[in-house]
């Protein structure tokens, strides 16, 4: 296994399923306790490491499993997210809701959305 990076700090049962998910994957997920970081009692957390590879991959499944958790009305549009709002231009489109609007405007007129 290749140097590891630190993919974030779960609860031990998220961890473990994220290992389990992961190993027909070919991404080998190491769990690390660390008094520093993780907790224990009620709610027992680990550190989880991967290669930068593996990372790459976790990642992947991470955003189909959100994908898949939403109802088909719910499904992201990560090109309207990562619109930006740009008061020099005559129009905007909410990221949020994707309404197209005037760019005088600070709200969104349709989800009420700020952008000041």
């Amino acid at each position: 296994m290749g140097d590891l990076i630190f993919l974030g700090t779960m609860a031990i049962q998220e961890a473990k399923e994220l290992e389990r998910q992961m190993k027909p994957r070919g991404v080998e997920i190491v769990l690390n306790h660390n008094e520093q970081t993780c907790r224990s009692g009620c709610s027992v957390s680990l550190e989880v490491w991967t290669t930068k590879e593996g990372g790459e991959l976790v990642q992947k499944y991470l955003g189909e499993k959100y994908q898949q958790s939403l109802s088909s009305d719910q499904i992201v549009d990560w090109e309207k997210m990562q619109s930006v709002f740009d008061p020099s231009q005559e129009f905007a489109t909410c990221p949020a809701c994707g309404t197209k609007f005037s760019a005088t405007k600070v709200e969104c007129p349709d989800c009420g959305l700020r952008f000041a």
